[in-house]
């Protein structure tokens, strides 16, 4: 658990109190670190993508220039007591934007950029490897088929022995069909191609890979698309291995009352026996409110448990846009477009108690009244949250910022 007040946090700015919705919560809620790169410069976009892992925290700054290129990308790690690390892609190239996508397992963290091998937009993984307190480069990870175009990378997840990575406008083999793809770690070897997952009433431009996830055993894979019940209306897919490790869809997850267009599958995590699939676009409490749809584990078989919103719905919210679930905690990032500042970004706090999921919290931009996209990237590790806000501007435009605060209904 990170704990903002006592720990050491490398090359940070401490901000005002986050704003919290009418709640009864502790005065801990109002703990805060911001998180800024140490050479930062304006249109780096810090914040991206973030992740985190007990005491480790990974921020993608997928535009920041270096070695004399433009947009090559980077990754800045930071633990407690510890100097922040800034990573780049083991082989730079112009426009790589490293750090699109990241992902913290146990001594490891996957870093995709967009390009690779001279293929736009095909995409590429860089894993590093923790060894003697610094992050190394170890294995870059590309598709067994690259593609021009494919996005490979543009969805990541970590857990035990896999690699999840979603490659959604992958032709897989249909055109914008979507992909994702399952590495497993084989000692002395590193991540080894096990399988490609796609659903089995795949179709084109159904951007399967869009969002992953995986426990670890299970793998869920979001199709946002998808157009089997409604035209666009999305869906999300669980697949699970046999005991000969051969994969197979083992569910399918849609929304009891699509619509139009819904983009439901947009984000997807999985803890704990529970999916959650965020819903952007969903129009229940005007267009593009959004919503989150929980399902259960119930021997096997996915139930919809619950359907949430938050206490104060807006249209043009499009909560549900990014979202991280861990055991009985929820968070879900939503744009705030009627607030202070139009469009800073907010983040809502959900708990799991006696089978009902409730909101605990509203957290709003902290560099209020700027801009910052707070929000827009999430993690969740035990107590403590992380928020991405690329478009903060306190050290150049939309040079970016991540915080890392403490769960303020725990």
């Amino acid at each position: 658990m990170v704990h903002p007040r006592s720990s050491a946090w490398p090359h940070v700015a401490r901000g005002a109190a986050l704003a919290l919705a009418a709640l009864a919560l502790p005065a801990s809620a109002q703990q805060l670190v911001k998180l800024e790169a140490p050479d930062a410069q304006p249109y780096d976009q810090l914040g991206w993508s973030v992740d985190a892992l007990g005491s480790t925290v990974a921020v993608g700054s997928h535009l920041a220039d270096g070695l004399g290129l433009y947009n090559i990308g980077a990754v800045y790690v930071y633990e407690r007591g510890a100097t922040v690390q800034k990573l780049l892609p083991i082989e730079a190239a112009q426009n790589d934007r490293f750090g699109l996508a990241v992902a913290l397992g146990d001594g490891v963290l996957a870093v995709s950029s967009r390009h690779a091998n001279g293929q736009p937009e095909s995409g590429v993984v860089d894993l590093f490897r923790r060894g003697d307190e610094r992050w190394k480069p170890w294995q870059r990870i590309l598709p067994p088929q690259p593609q021009l175009l494919g996005h490979f990378g543009d969805a990541l997840a970590l857990a035990g022995d896999l690699l999840v990575v979603g490659a959604p406008n992958a032709d897989e083999p249909l055109f914008n069909q979507g992909a994702a793809y399952v590495y497993r770690h084989v000692p002395s070897h590193g991540y080894v191609f096990e399988a490609v997952l796609v659903p089995d009433d795949a179709h084109a431009e159904q951007y399967c890979g869009v969002s992953v996830d995986t426990d670890g055993q299970r793998v869920v894979v979001g199709a946002h698309w998808d157009s089997a019940t409604v035209l666009l209306g999305g869906a999300a897919y669980v697949f699970e291995a046999d005991a000969a490790g051969a994969w197979h869809q083992t569910g399918k997850l849609a929304s009891p009352d699509p619509q139009y267009y819904d983009d439901f599958g947009r984000a997807v995590s999985i803890s704990g026996g529970h999916i959650a699939v965020g819903v952007p676009a969903d129009d229940d409490a005007g267009n593009g409110s959004g919503s989150v749809y929980l399902f259960t584990d119930a021997d096997g078989l996915w139930v919809l448990e619950q359907k949430l919103q938050p206490l104060d719905p807006q249209t043009d919210h499009a909560f549900g846009r990014v979202l991280d679930l861990e055991d009985q905690t929820l968070i879900v990032g939503a744009v705030d477009p009627v607030g202070p500042m139009p469009y800073a970004g907010t983040i809502y706090v959900f708990g799991h108690e006696t089978g009902v999921w409730t909101q605990r919290a509203k957290l709003v931009s902290p560099a209020l009244p700027g801009t910052t996209d707070f929000g827009s990237s999430l993690a969740l590790s035990g107590s403590t949250i992380v928020s991405g806000g690329y478009l903060d501007g306190a050290l150049g435009i939309d040079a970016g910022a991540a915080w890392v605060l403490r769960d303020p209904s725990r």
